[in-house]
């Protein structure tokens, strides 16, 4: 099966459950990062998040730009004003940048 990419229609993975009702949990991990894809990213938990007040999407990531962290942080407030309710359950502050050297994106 090809990738799927964030925001495209969902049967191919929803195939796979009993019923179509939708995902019970999902786990989006280390996605932030890629700023211009949190529309799509949310509309692919929207579509695939199961209705229900017990159903639960956990985010983890690391803002390994720091210089770019609103804009990671900014996903949750899209997640807001999609309907989803937000809360923040653990939060590690590191006493410094992970990748000092790092120079941001560039092109190989």
């Amino acid at each position: 099966m090809p990738g799927y990419l964030w925001g495209a229609p969902t049967s191919e993975l929803m195939k796979h459950l009993s019923d179509d009702s939708g995902f019970d949990v999902l786990i989006l991990a280390d996605l932030l990062f890629n700023h211009s894809e949190h529309t799509k990213l949310i509309k692919s938990v929207q579509l695939m998040l199961k209705k229900s007040s017990t159903s639960r999407a956990f985010v983890f990531f690391t803002p390994y730009r720091p210089w770019l962290l609103e804009k990671d942080l900014a996903f949750f407030d899209l997640a807001r004003d999609a309907g989803f309710r937000v809360e923040k359950t653990f939060e590690k502050v590191m006493d410094k940048v992970m990748f000092e050297k790092d120079p941001g994106v560039s092109f190989v």
